[in-house]
């Protein structure tokens, strides 16, 4: 394999790390003793920096044949791996029906059936908001079953064109609906665990998952909207019909889809959601399964079910002044007009927004909090934030709020050794503090700063990987797990107390810092002549939006937590997928600053080297790959036997820099000066590994995360309160920024707001929602209202799912989250309709039967 020689030190343009952040990390970075991780020994296989380019060549072709079989929805037959070679499917066509529905009575359950066990197991049942999304999404599925069984034509369920032509024979109109609720409450868990599950069962392949963030599109095994929508980084929502080329792919893609899915639609813009819509009903109007009606008619196609889900206390979508897609409750106002807040509307836009307003007509509220502890002071101070009109915040919750504002530099809870209580993590046994957490500001500059600033602690206590790979479910492979696997389940517990003891290690803590700088290259030559100072400008604009997504010094050592910021190889890895460094391929050229024939090719630096004793080494050369395992991934990209695992190589990105020029003005007999010339745009051709730390990020990146690890053990969050000025909404950015921890003993707050006296602010936290996003709260909770009549029509409709006050007992099972179902007890609830009590009776049915307790008996007619 060919290698493109990528040199971080440009000819005449020694950058120095210091230079780019104004010596902030002078402190950060001094050693107080010598790094001894990995200079003499390793924890793994032997030497692991110098592994054989040939077994490394291997790997990335077998992760460049997987990535090309996913793409075109093939097999891949060829590997290399040792063990009988395995298929692998995109997760959309893999084979989730065991059996043919030839004969009815060879299935074991129909799609309520199967909804209602699911919903029993997952708990999801005993909570009424996410009883009622589930009653909803199954009904037209089990309409449809019911019309097959009727007619004799179950047979025809087997392809997926029969069971389009038993939707379209069937005549059940479509179902949409769209779940609100605040983060946690429990919208995504109903849908995962029990919906998506039962379409993946009985309409295997047509389903259609899809996401506005790349985090929530990870969540739900799904794409983003404009790579489902097939847009390009640059492309124009616009009306007009596509090409037939596009047209071809929109059909592969929409053709056969049955349900459609879109999650976080709250941080969806108009003009992306209606583009969606549209390229969706082209897609079914190329395959036949639509009239020629128009996407306004049709919206994303007439699926059988159609399912949105989001919260509209987040910022809305970028650039400022965009609409969000609550401008649909809001256009009929008068102060409309008059308030301003978003531009002119374009015509994707106003499709866009009218289809919203089509599929939220159903309406489901969900009131969960299963995010935050139970009566955690920081789930009061959000139902305070929330409150409508606003209120006070009582005294005693101040004083708790006020108690999480860090202290200085010198405040214990930022040091390394710092541990959560126990009243926190439980039983769980973890080391995550807010050292090792997550990191939010507004703004890209204190971003940019904590990113490296992280790393640098988080080098200095790391133990290395936990983990070399995954198991088949996606899981950790703990290394007690993998050296012992005789050890039965109930000797797990004392293997991991003593490799806690021991350490992952035979050493003390800590682990060599290499920083790799990105590589810039001008498109044009007219700035030749201040190269330096063009370059210089490019390393020190830290906004990863503008610069491709790709660092300008990227941090790695051996076990960090980072995150991929480059689609790679979807869906797994892609943009903000997590994993944790096991290994880095360095260029054989390497010498780290050093003469190169005191360097041994592709390994670590030399013994005499003196980053041993500073702890940092700033690389020549770019890596040629770093190996990572992600978290939650169980394929096998490099057919070694090592699920999860992924080898990331340098990438390019082009991208412009608002650059201004300068030269020197230097005439006999006076001062040189040194004059400015216009702002331009230069266009940069970038190389470095789309790699950056997991977990920091800006307000906006962090929308739709849960500062937990992948063991789902909660983590530290450091948000800083700072906002621009600029920033009017300033209740969206401090709501939902604090809702990203799951308790206010994992929050830590920096510039926490000030009056002209100097004393804490409230008034954010006192105000309420504004104006406007109160008027969508309310006309939410309207529509949710009269969706509860729809609710009690498809239970009569159903006959298989029991009214929500006759639900059998919640029984737990002895695995963990998870509970007992008998199908006898469902059925029994459902024949049998539970009294109510008087106190739960409405009250205008309590008060008619008072009334008629004080009249005087009436008299019976007589035949």
């Amino acid at each position: 394999m060919g290698w493109l020689l990528l040199e971080t030190g440009q000819k005449d343009n020694d950058v120095k790390f210091f230079q780019n952040f104004r010596g902030f990390y002078d402190d950060e970075l001094k050693a107080s003793n010598t790094c001894f991780a990995r200079k003499n020994w390793g924890f793994g296989p032997a030497d692991t920096f110098a592994v054989e380019v040939a077994v490394r060549n291997a790997m990335l072709q077998a992760q460049k044949k997987l990535k090309e079989a996913v793409q075109k929805g093939g097999l891949v037959v060829e590997s290399d791996n040792e063990h009988e070679d395995e298929p692998y499917l995109r997760p959309a066509e893999l084979p989730k029906v065991a059996f043919t529905f030839l004969d009815p009575n060879l299935v074991p359950e129909t799609p309520a059936q199967m909804a209602r066990r699911l919903a029993c197991e997952s708990g999801a049942a005993w909570d009424q908001q996410q009883y009622n999304m589930i009653v909803l999404c199954i009904s037209p599925l089990q309409q449809v079953w019911d019309f097959a069984t009727q007619a004799n034509r179950l047979g025809e369920w087997d392809l997926p064109e029969g069971r389009l032509t038993l939707i379209r024979d069937s005549g059940v109109s479509p179902m949409r609906i769209f779940g609100h609720g605040a983060g946690g409450s429990g919208k995504t868990f109903c849908l995962t665990q029990v919906v998506l599950p039962t379409y993946d069962w009985f309409m295997p392949g047509q389903c259609r998952r899809q996401a506005s963030q790349n985090a929530a599109a990870r969540l739900i095994e799904g794409e983003t909207m404009h790579a489902r929508a097939g847009l390009t980084k640059n492309a124009k929502f616009t009306l007009e019909e596509p090409s037939r080329k596009l047209k071809d792919k929109l059909k592969n893609a929409w053709g056969q889809a049955v349900l459609v899915y879109n999650d976080e639609v709250g941080a969806a813009a108009p003009g992306l959601y209606g583009t969606l819509s549209s390229r969706a009903y082209w897609g079914k109007r190329a395959a036949g399964q639509v009239e020629d009606v128009g996407p306004q008619k049709a919206p994303f196609g007439d699926p059988l079910l159609h399912v949105d889900a989001g919260d509209f206390a987040q910022l809305r979508p970028v650039p400022r002044g965009s609409p969000s897609l609550m401008e649909a409750f809001l256009m009929d106002r008068d102060e409309y007009k008059k308030e301003q807040r978003v531009r002119p509307l374009t015509d994707m836009e106003r499709l866009g927004l009218k289809t919203f307003d089509l599929v939220a007509a159903n309406c489901v509220e969900f009131q969960g909090t299963y995010r935050f502890k139970p009566k955690d002071p920081l789930l009061k101070l959000l139902q305070i934030m929330r409150t409508v009109g606003g209120a006070r915040v009582p005294e005693s919750l101040r004083r708790q709020v006020l108690s999480r504002v860090q202290l200085g530099s010198e405040d214990p809870r930022i040091k390394p050794t710092y541990r959560f209580p126990s009243s926190v993590l439980g039983e769980k046994a973890s080391t995550n503090n807010f050292c090792n957490g997550m990191f939010s500001a507004v703004n890209w500059e204190q971003v940019a700063r904590m990113q490296q600033i992280s790393a640098a602690r988080n080098a200095r206590t790391s133990l290395g990987p936990v983990a070399w790979q995954n198991s088949t479910t996606g899981q950790p492979q703990y290394l007690w797990q993998t050296f012992c696997p005789y050890l039965n389940r109930t000797a797990w517990g004392i293997a991991a107390v003593i490799a806690k003891s021991l350490g992952r290690q035979l050493g003390p803590p800590g682990q060599l810092l290499f920083f790799a700088q990105r590589v810039d290259r001008a498109h044009v030559q007219q700035h030749a002549h201040d190269q330096d100072a063009l370059l210089r400008s490019a390393l020190l604009h830290v906004n990863m939006t503008d610069t491709g997504k790709l660092l300008g010094f990227c941090p790695l050592f051996v076990g960090m937590q980072v995150k991929v910021t480059h689609k790679l190889a979807p869906p797994h890895v892609v943009q903000e997928a997590t994993g944790e460094v096991l290994a880095i391929g360095f260029h054989e050229q390497e010498s780290f600053g050093l003469p190169k024939q005191m360097q041994r090719p592709g390994a670590m630096p030399h013994d005499t080297h003196p980053c041993w004793k500073k702890w940092w080494v700033k690389l020549d050369l770019l890596p040629r790959w770093v190996e990572i395992r992600f978290h939650g991934c169980a394929v096998d990209f490099t057919q070694t036997g090592r699920p999860g695992v992924y080898v990331v190589e340098p990438t390019n990105a082009d991208w412009e820099l608002r650059y201004q020029a300068s030269k020197v003005i230097n005439h006999p007999n006076e001062k040189p000066v040194r004059r400015r010339g216009p702002r331009i745009n230069v266009r940069l051709r970038s190389s470095q590994l789309p790699l950056a730390p997991a977990g920091i990020g800006t307000f906006n990146n962090m929308q739709g995360k849960t500062a937990k690890d992948e063991a789902s053990v909660p983590m530290g969050h450091t948000v800083d309160l700072k906002l621009l000025d600029s920033n009017d909404d300033k209740w969206l950015h401090y709501y939902m920024i604090l809702g990203r921890a799951t308790c206010l003993a994992t929050t830590l707050l920096l510039n926490f707001p000030e009056g002209d006296a100097g004393e804490p602010d409230w008034t954010v936290f006192e105000t309420g929602p504004p104006e406007y996003l109160t008027h969508v709260f309310a006309e939410l909770q309207r529509r949710s209202s009269s969706t509860a009549k729809l609710v009690i029509q498809q239970l009569a409709t159903l006959k298989v799912f029991p009214p929500f006050a006759s639900l059998p007992l919640k029984r737990p099972c002895d695995t963990g989250g998870r509970y007992l179902y008998h199908a006898a007890e469902w059925d029994a609830a459902v024949t049998t309709t539970k009294k109510r009590k008087p106190s739960e009776m409405p009250r205008s049915l309590l008060e008619r039967l008072e009334r008629r307790a004080e009249e005087p008996p009436r008299q019976r007619r007589c035949g």
